[in-house]
């Protein structure tokens, strides 16, 4: 087991009330929290397994689970204790989707440990993405974002970027999430889809804006993984 840290931002009508979700958890020992302020409102810390897929599934299970969107028969997970912010800022590390392919716990190897693996938004589920070199984040520039924000950010700082964030999230959300782990895999970029979480996949032949991937996507604006 690993301990990881899931950093979060919601949609401001969450946010004004995320105390009081706090609040309603109930004590059993098993996480640690701190309130941010700025490019995350929350981060939580968990045990999870070493397989990157099932860290960036469990991310989403606790915001799922923290606003109330979850199934009865989903593993509640509760905060044992709120921790200070600060160490959080300079601990970082890696993370993946649910229901990995082979090969896929090796997207995230090389990403180094001081850059985050950012957690957004697509327009059918959840994808994770990193920054490996300064090269990554030129192609993560020039085929999402912006050339302005490479000129004011680097690989090791532009997931901790407010701006550099909600631009993702924007773009990203319109396009399906496997399609952008396909772009990205074409350009060596280390992304991955969230396979338990395709709103398709949780629809089981039901409504696609009922599932819990799509709830959430009305909570939660877009997070991070650090280790």
């Amino acid at each position: 087991m690993a301990t990881t840290i899931a950093l979060y931002r919601f949609w401001p009508d969450v946010a004004a009330g995320l105390d009081s979700l706090l609040a309603a958890w109930p004590e059993s020992g098993r996480m640690t929290w701190a309130r941010l302020g700025g490019t995350f409102d929350l981060a939580v810390a968990f045990e999870s397994p070493a397989d990157p897929a099932l860290r960036g599934s469990t991310a989403l299970q606790i915001a799922s689970s923290l606003g109330g969107i979850r199934p009865k028969a989903m593993l509640q997970l509760t905060p044992k204790k709120q921790i200070t912010p600060s160490p959080l800022s300079r601990r970082v590390g890696r993370g993946a989707g649910g229901e990995g392919l082979p090969g896929e716990a090796d997207a995230f190897a090389d990403v180094p440990l001081d850059v985050g693996v950012q957690l957004l938004r697509a327009r059918d589920g959840w994808n994770l993405m990193a920054c490996r070199t300064k090269e990554t984040w030129l192609t993560i520039s020039m085929t999402f974002l912006r050339k302005r924000l490479y000129s004011r950010f680097d690989e090791r700082t532009a997931w901790r970027s407010r701006d550099v964030n909600e631009l993702a999230t924007l773009v990203l959300g319109t396009h399906r999430a496997e399609d952008i782990e396909g772009t990205s895999g074409t350009y060596d970029v280390p992304c991955l889809a969230l396979r338990d979480w395709l709103d398709e996949r949780q629809a089981e032949g039901g409504s696609l804006e009922v599932t819990r991937s799509s709830l959430l996507a009305g909570s939660l604006q877009y997070g991070a993984l650090v280790r």
